[in-house]
């Protein structure tokens, strides 16, 4: 049976060798060797589950970069919403601004203005 280090295991799945620390360390139920300290080799099921580890985090942080993609087109989409909103507001307060000048006009100067 084929035994690797921790720094074999790392080569073998392309990650650094922090990465398979970090992971040996969080998830120590995984990690089966012999030997001791600078002797410590690992077995074969070890490689295939820091290599599953490996791939259920990188699915993780992929999982959130499209989350935070639709959280930004979310919000561009609401900012382009609300400048159009701002637009019609601004239409409808110049409207109204018309309007009110209207009516104070007098009915009899209106009356006239149109048969111009």
């Amino acid at each position: 049976m084929e035994l690797y280090t921790i720094a074999d295991m790392a080569k073998l799945l392309k990650i650094p060798e922090s990465t398979a620390r970090y992971y040996r360390d969080r998830h120590p139920e995984y990690f089966h060797y012999t030997g001791k300290g600078y002797k410590k080799r690992y077995t074969p099921e070890t490689l295939e589950a820091l290599r599953f580890i490996c791939e259920q985090a990188n699915n993780s942080r992929r999982t959130a970069e499209e989350q935070q993609l639709r959280l930004v087109e979310t919000l561009t989409t609401t900012l382009r919403e609300i400048s159009d909103q701002k637009k019609d507001i601004q239409d409808l307060r110049d409207e109204i601004k018309e309007l009110r000048e209207y009516i104070k006009t007098p009915v009899l100067k209106r009356i006239f203005k149109r048969g111009e």
